[in-house]
């Protein structure tokens, strides 16, 4: 500022010296005094120093416009650099642009590709997610029908925690069936349900588990809440349950099916046992025929010697006690022959009470309780009082010290899940349950399938035959009935007995028939040289002409050359050869008119109506009377005219 004010003063004041100059050189030039007039030089003073002022304000201007324009100039040499700087940078970022754009165009290639799996891979997790959702729709359907299955499964399914055995879930069958509450079942181990039975069991369950990775059909026992122990299959599988590793098994109880396989096995060897029985039964029958018809005909020949019918009476006594222990075996093999009358059991059981008094101690009491309003059935009261004697006998043998044996009856009707299971022949109906109770020492269940096998005994030696129980289980069966056992050591035994109710009233039995006598001619064929020495005996005392045969072959060609005399034919079952009942088709074949008696030591359940229909008279069984062999002739024969004045020995 203060530059530009001295530049503007000297200017003005060059401004007025030149003009001042100039103007006194024009007036030197043209001749004018310079004192003539003093306000001629004021006017170019004054204009001097304007254009002075004028010209150092241009100056100042030009000066002012150069700086500017140089400042200016530096400004954009500054920009220029800048520029060029900028110039270079831009074509470094050009250059960048393009490798960056090759680069890009390489990406968006890349991405392009990319971009296309990713939509072939959209396309494909679109399918998935689609298949995912189809296959948890069905998965919780499935899940739905599983858990319906798990609730409703009729059979007990438990999930427990593998390893470890802690129960996480079990179904209602579990609880209905073992008898757990659910609010104690859930969170504990089996062991501290006491479930196994047995724990080495459990052990190697689960080492076979462990081995087979599953389990199909694994018997084992388990006991229920109550403690009972029971027979069981287990299938068992592992699995994955709520994101935990578990085992799942299914119980089936098989306890009734065990039992009634036990029972049929017990059947089994029963049937068995019984064929022996048969057979034995058979062959002493056979001499037991001769000892009795032997005794009897003797008995006329030394009437008046004492000592020989004593002795005779002695054979006799011990030939009926023989004959009553051949009858036990064959009422248990099932093969004796049976009356089919109506019976009232509480009359039966009456009388077998009245004999048990006679013979029980005075520390045993005796007590009925017949409360069933039906009590008549169809068979033969001789078996079954005997059957109700031996169950008294057995009881009063198990109270050695006194005690209480009750006799009674109820009316049940057995329906058909009871006679399906049940290992006896039965069929559903009314029936009579007859009881016969004790408060003894009981049996132990060691022996429960023992105790009716013939000669088996838990009495001392001298005491028991072993055939009272296999003579009522006989008994029972050939009535078409069946018999339970129920027992604890110490707290006695109960043996019930069910026979079939015949719903009709009881018919009184004729009295005695005396001896039958008869004339004509009988053929009589037996193996045993025995048998037909006695029977030739006892049937000529009796007034017929008797022939022999040795078996069946021999009976076909004796008859066919006595045709004409011979009126009937007693023929034995078992004989070798030719068995009577071939025998007897042979001989109905050959001579129609033949009339035949068939007799066995033993029978099987329907022989004698298969032989009746096959064309037989009729049938007798061994050991025989004269009395019961006189009657099954006359009837055979059809001739009851002749009567002997001999009365029946009773």
């Amino acid at each position: 500022m203060k530059n530009r004010t001295s530049f503007l003063f000297i200017t003005t004041l060059a401004g007025f010296l030149t003009l001042a100059c100039f103007s006194i050189i024009q007036r030197k030039i043209m001749g004018f005094s310079f004192t003539a007039d003093p306000r001629a030089f004021l006017v170019p003073i004054i204009y001097g120093g304007t254009i002075g002022l004028i010209l150092g304000l241009r100056q100042l201007r030009i000066w002012k416009n150069e700086a500017e324009l140089h400042s200016t100039v530096e400004i954009l040499q500054e920009k220029s650099e800048e520029l060029q700087a900028a110039d270079e940078m831009l074509r470094q970022q050009i250059d960048e642009y393009v490798e960056i754009r090759d680069r890009l165009m390489a990406s968006e290639k890349l991405l392009q590709d990319q971009n296309n799996e990713l939509l072939a891979t959209e396309e494909m997790l679109r399918v998935q997610i689609e298949e995912y959702e189809t296959n948890r729709k069905l998965l919780q359907e499935s899940n739905k029908n599983l858990q319906t299955f798990f609730d409703l499964s009729p059979l007990p399914i438990v999930i427990s925690r593998y390893p470890g055995d802690l129960i996480r879930e079990v179904n209602q069958t579990f609880i209905y069936d073992f008898g757990y509450p659910q609010s104690d079942v859930v969170g504990k181990t089996c062991n501290e349900l006491g479930l196994w039975d047995y724990g080495d069991i459990k052990d190697s369950f689960h080492e076979s588990l462990h081995e087979q990775q599953g389990l199909s059909g694994f018997a084992t026992q388990m006991k229920n809440f109550g403690g009972e122990s029971l027979s069981v299959l287990l299938y068992s599988s592992l699995m994955d349950y709520e994101n935990e590793k578990c085992q799942l098994f299914m119980i089936l109880d098989v306890t009734k099916q065990k039992r009634l396989e036990d029972q049929i096995r017990q059947t089994q060897k029963m049937d068995v046992i019984g064929q022996l029985a048969g057979g034995i039964a058979h062959d002493f029958n056979n001499m037991l025929s001769a000892i009795l018809g032997s005794s009897e005909l003797i008995q006329k020949y030394v009437k008046d010697n004492s000592t020989a019918l004593k002795l005779l009476g002695n054979i006799q006594k011990a030939a009926n006690r023989s004959a009553e222990l051949t009858g036990q075996l064959l009422a248990f093999s099932r093969k004796g022959q049976k009356s089919n009358a109506q019976i009232c059991l509480h009359e039966t059981i009456k009388e077998a009470v009245a004999l048990l008094e006679r013979t029980v101690d005075k520390k045993i009491t005796l007590k009925t309780k017949l409360i069933a309003k039906e009590a008549m059935v169809i068979g033969d009261e001789a078996l079954l009082e005997n059957a109700l004697l031996n169950l008294g006998v057995n009881a009063r043998d198990a109270m050695p010290d006194g005690g209480v044996i009750t006799y009674s009856t109820a009316n049940v009707n057995l329906d058909f899940n009871y006679c399906e299971l049940s290992p006896f022949n039965i069929l559903p109906g009314p029936y009579i349950e007859i009881s016969v109770s004790d408060t003894g020492i009981g049996i132990e269940k060691e022996i429960f399938e023992q105790i009716f096998e013939p000669f088996f005994t838990t009495k001392e030696v001298g005491k028991g035959t072993g055939l009272g129980l296999p003579a009522v289980y006989g008994t029972v069966t050939d009535h078409n009935g069946c018999i339970n056992i129920f027992s604890e050591p110490g707290l006695g035994s109960v043996f019930k007995l069910y026979l079939p109710l015949s719903g009709e009233k009881k018919v009184e039995s004729a009295s005695p028939e005396p001896l039958i006598s008869g004339s004509g001619g009988i053929l009589f064929v037996d193996d045993e040289e025995i048998m037909r020495d006695v029977a030739q005996a006892m049937l000529e005392d009796l007034g017929y002409q008797v022939y022999l045969a040795v078996d069946g072959e021999d009976a076909l060609v004796v008859y066919a050359r006595e045709v004409n005399n011979i009126s009937l034919v007693i023929m034995d079952m078992v004989m070798p050869k030719m068995g009577g009942k071939e025998t007897l088709v042979q001989l109905i074949r050959n001579f129609p008119a033949a009339r035949v008696l068939m007799s066995s030591g033993f029978h099987q359940e329907g022989t004698v109506e298969d032989l009746l229909q096959l064309g037989a008279c009729g049938f007798i069984q061994k050991p025989y009377r004269k009395i019961e062999l006189c009657k099954a002739v006359a009837m055979a024969r059809g001739d009851k005219k002749h009567i002997c004045s001999e009365e029946v020995n009773t």
